[in-house]
């Protein structure tokens, strides 16, 4: 195939000619089915990519400038205006008006272009080639066959027509999604109903939408569900067999407050030498899931499970995850222990990984085991006290022993939404790491390190982060030191002074703007079968294995411990294990990237939810961007909004050599960091925005 089309491309490169596509299977000699299927299929790909153009009474020719239109991929704005960006670097305005159907992400044709007054392009869309995927939400006005369906989302505009049978069961505000076509009659494309959403009454139908725009699926299948109620509710004496018993064990889980899916347990005792014995206990879910049943095919196509607004769309349902599989207070629960052996240096001098049962003794939240480790209160865990203090004592060495090797902490707060009986946003508070929660992730982070150094030698999934380019982190800290930020000085760009600008800046108020600044000239971490270490954590070797009911890598990490006995280590068997882990590491490494936009779109979604009621309140901010036509200011509970330049009061510019919006007169500057006092001037919980203006009065309503 690849070969076919090198060959129509080469042959099109020398003529301007429109050929039908009779003509060109002679000119390539193509003959019978399979040939002119697999031919049809080269043209299809040559002009979805924009090499080719196809006139449905002319054929075929090749995409070049004299035709005068342009190909490219159209990125459409919350205004609901387009961008299209075509192959050699043009960026082509489109208004609202002239998208003609098109929607985000979609390959299209544009025509009559013309110059704008700013000497960019201007044009319309002629037709869509391709679409992204097609999924559009619509709204339902009207009952049954009378119904109409409306873009749920008001910047798009498009017409549809589907098959009037599809309409009979439809109700008034629901929700459903619709795959739209690319053809039209008359401005009407051909669509078909997909699925419901709910209904815009529902509770959490926000998340619902959200969810759908990333297809993410919020209901598991049938089969996948069949599955899980055959599942046993409680651990058996057979489930024992080579298992060892830890019931004994003052085992306890400790998690956030409102969890329901506790997948990791935790008992330290000190030993008579002066080293700690450090048990983590972690689900074993893989026991009750096997590889090519439903629940692990689809557990495998999430990837992860997603928590946008204190909700939760699991990777596994909840018959498992809340329940057998679940680390649940005083109920008997199979488990992979990890035991390791703990030096005064934090050093793991031995460990053994073996297959467990546990009972665990009381199921800990981080606030009160915050409050008894702080001394303020001990309700409810006098018998742990002890305990406590011990994983206390161990994690504080822990913590020395990556604080000496420079582990990069960025440690920039979570953001808690506090939320009414309808899941309406009420403030947003910072939250900080306390002890309870450093005593995990000190946990955790060992645990993972001492299983994925175990398994180094098998064909894996590694945790990795590479080393930052180091032009990239120099240009940062050259912006912070625009920014007036008091930056130590350093003579290197390494870990160490990374950890050094961050250490040396963590108690002023502006902190988490220059952790912000840092991290943005990091790379991503994602998961890889090639080991090329943890640059954050400065590891060599590192893993996720402690999560896995909620992360795809944790849980084939267990399944491939307990199939090693199984594995024949023939080259093609290892070859072949090593494609399926890639496979996975990329679909993990892509759910997490998605997961990072659904939480982000959930938070922005109630935070304009929540100044929709706070227009013309004013709040004290910090400066944390500049741009070109303005800048963004954070709130101190965490809210973002844009401030443009004629929102600021006088006539302001932006001044590239001093990062800075300066007036004109240069009396008066605002840089990042800086206080401003600003008055919520709109928000828009539908396309996410929020806008302030620069408050020239000093008083403060919020």
């Amino acid at each position: 195939m690849e070969d076919l089309k090198k060959l129509i491309e080469e042959f099109f490169t020398h003529t301007k000619k429109f050929y039908s596509k009779e003509d060109l299977k002679k000119v390539f000699k193509i003959k019978g089915e399979n040939q002119t299927n697999i031919f049809n299929d080269v043209l299809k790909e040559l002009v979805n990519d924009g090499c080719l153009f196809f006139d449905k009474k002319k054929g075929y020719r090749i995409f070049s400038n004299d035709l005068g239109l342009a190909f490219g991929e159209i990125e459409i704005n919350k205004a609901g205006n387009g961008f299209v960006h075509t192959k050699d670097g043009y960026k082509i305005f489109i208004k609202h008006e002239d998208l003609n159907g098109s929607l985000d992400g979609d390959k299209v044709i544009v025509k009559n272009i013309i110059f704008g007054r700013r000497k960019d392009f201007n044009g319309e869309i002629d037709r869509i080639v391709k679409r992204k995927d097609g999924k559009v939400i619509f709204e339902v006005i009207g009952d049954g066959y009378k119904s109409t369906l409306i873009p749920y989302d008001k910047n798009i505009s498009l017409n549809i027509h589907v098959n009037k049978n599809e309409l009979k069961n439809l109700l008034n505000e629901e929700l459903v999604i619709v795959n739209v076509g690319t053809t039209s009659d008359n401005g009407f494309y051909d669509a078909e109903i997909k699925q419901s959403i709910g209904f815009i009454s529902d509770p959490n139908i926000d998340i619902k939408l959200i969810a759908s725009k990333y297809n993410i699926p919020i209901e598991f299948s049938k089969e996948c569900i069949d599955e899980a109620k055959m599942l046993p509710k409680t651990v058996n004496e057979k489930d024992l067999i080579n298992r060892t018993d830890l019931r004994r064990k003052n085992i306890v889980t400790i998690d956030c407050d409102n969890t329901k899916d506790r997948d990791d347990a935790v008992y330290v005792e000190k030993l008579d030498n002066g080293y700690y014995k450090l048990i983590v206990s972690i689900a074993s879910v893989n026991y009750y899931v096997k590889p090519n049943s439903k629940l692990f095919n689809e557990a495998v196509e999430r990837s992860t499970s997603h928590y946008p607004n204190n909700t939760c769309i699991p990777m596994f349902p909840k018959l498992l995850s809340n329940g057998i599989c679940s680390l649940n207070e005083n109920v008997d629960r199979l488990t992979k222990t990890c035991e390791m052996i703990i030096n005064s240096r934090g050093e793991v001098v031995d460990y053994r990984i073996y297959n467990s049962v546990i009972n665990s003794k009381k199921a800990m939240k981080y606030s009160e085991v915050n409050q008894v480790l702080d001394g303020t209160s001990v309700e409810g865990y006098e018998g742990f006290i002890d305990d406590l203090k011990i994983m206390e004592e161990l994690s504080e060495i822990l913590e020395d022993s990556r604080n000496s090797r420079n582990y990069i902490n960025f440690d920039i707060p979570d953001i808690e939404i506090k939320q009414d009986e309808n899941c309406k946003a009420y403030d947003f508070e910072s939250i900080k790491q306390g002890k309870a929660e450093r005593i995990i992730e000190n946990f955790m982070l060992v645990t993972n390190t001492t299983i994925a150094e175990n398994y180094s030698w098998l064909p894996f999934i590694y945790r990795i982060h590479e080393t930052p380019n180091e032009d990239t982190v120099k240009k940062a800290i050259e912006t912070l030191k625009y920014y007036n930020f008091n930056i130590p000085k350093i003579y290197s760009i390494n870990e160490a002074t990374i950890k050094k600008i961050i250490d040396k800046t963590k108690s002023i108020d502006t902190a988490n703007i220059i952790k912000t600044v840092l991290l943005k000239s990091m790379k991503t971490a994602r998961y890889d079968v090639d080991n090329k270490g943890h640059f954050a954590l400065q590891l060599n070797t590192y893993c996720h294995f402690t999560s896995p009911i909620r992360r795809i890598s944790d849980f084939i990490i267990h399944t491939l411990i307990d199939e090693i006995d199984n594995i024949e280590y023939t080259n093609d068997n290892l070859s072949l294990l090593e494609k399926n882990l890639k496979d996975i590491s990329e679909k993990a490494s892509k759910a997490e990237r998605i997961d990072k936009l659904i939480e982000d779109e959930a938070r922005c979604m109630s935070m304009a939810e929540y100044m929709e009621e706070h227009i013309g309140e004013i709040f004290e901010a910090y400066i944390t961007e500049i741009y070109t036509h303005g800048m963004f200011a954070k709130t101190k509970n965490q809210i973002s909004g844009k401030i443009r330049l004629e929102d600021i009061g006088e006539k302001y510019r932006y001044d590239s050599d001093k990062h800075a919006i300066i007036s004109k007169k240069e009396k008066k500057q605002y840089r990042v960091g800086d206080k401003v006092l600003v008055l919520v001037k709109s928000a828009s919980k539908e396309n996410r925005t929020i806008d302030f203006e620069i408050n020239k009065q000093k008083t403060l309503s919020k």
